[in-house]
């Protein structure tokens, strides 16, 4: 299995938008959560959003009452972050995740495995 077939496998689609969350992106590019939120701050709406309460049960294992809510990343802001952060190895795994969005598109419906939350 190829990184892009993995990093498909953590799509998501939330509100009608294929996303990766925060939790991925900090593993994908190996940096501290507290840069990722950093930079997300001045993202706009369409780069990233907050998951509401209501939506997290979806995603368990990947926060807790403790932490604060989860950011889902678009295509768009999953490669901003890449660029923002600047490494090497994020730059290439966010191009990776870029290719992996793009496949993801591609998908038949009929195939697909499409991790839905309510709209």
């Amino acid at each position: 299995m190829t990184n892009i077939d993995l990093i498909q496998k953590r799509i998501w689609i939330v509100r009608g938008h294929p996303v990766l969350i925060e939790g991925d992106l900090v593993r994908f590019y190996a940096v501290p959560k507290a840069q990722v939120l950093a930079i997300a701050r001045g993202f706009p709406g369409e780069f990233c959003f907050l998951l509401e309460n209501w939506e997290l049960p979806g995603f368990s294992g990947d926060s807790s009452d403790e932490e604060p809510p989860l950011l889902a990343f678009t295509e768009y802001g999953a490669l901003a972050l890449a660029y923002a952060l600047g490494t090497p190895h994020a730059i290439a795994m966010g191009v990776r995740c870029i290719r992996a969005f793009g496949e993801f598109g591609k998908q038949d419906s009929s195939s697909a495995v499409l991790h839905n939350l309510p709209d």
